[in-house]
C-alpha cells in the first residue's frame, strides 16, 4: 500500500509548479471558504481584509515557486 508520501513523491515528479499551484489554490480556496462561513456570524470581521491578504499570500507563493521551478530547470539545462 502506497502512503501519502509515496503519491507526493510520484507527483512531483510529474510536474512540481503544477503540483505546488494546485496545492496552494485548493488550501486557500478551503481557508477562504472558512473565512466566509465565520463572516456570516460575526459581522465584526473584516473580510475584505482578509480576502485581500490571502490573495497577495497566494501570488506571493505563487511567484516564489515559479521562480524555483525556473531555477531548477536552468540548472537541469545547463547539467545537460
Amino acid at each position: 500500500m502506497r502512503t501519502l508520501l509515496d503519491l507526493f513523491v510520484t507527483a512531483v515528479r510529474l510536474h512540481p509548479l503544477r503540483l505546488a499551484l494546485g496545492t496552494f489554490a485548493i488550501v486557500h480556496a478551503a481557508l477562504l471558504a472558512l473565512v466566509f462561513v465565520i463572516g456570516r456570524s460575526d459581522p465584526g470581521l473584516n473580510v475584505n481584509g482578509i480576502v485581500l491578504g490571502w490573495i497577495a499570500s497566494f501570488l506571493f507563493w505563487t511567484a516564489l515557486h515559479w521562480a524555483w521551478h525556473r531555477t531548477d530547470a536552468r540548472r537541469q539545462q545547463e547539467q545537460v
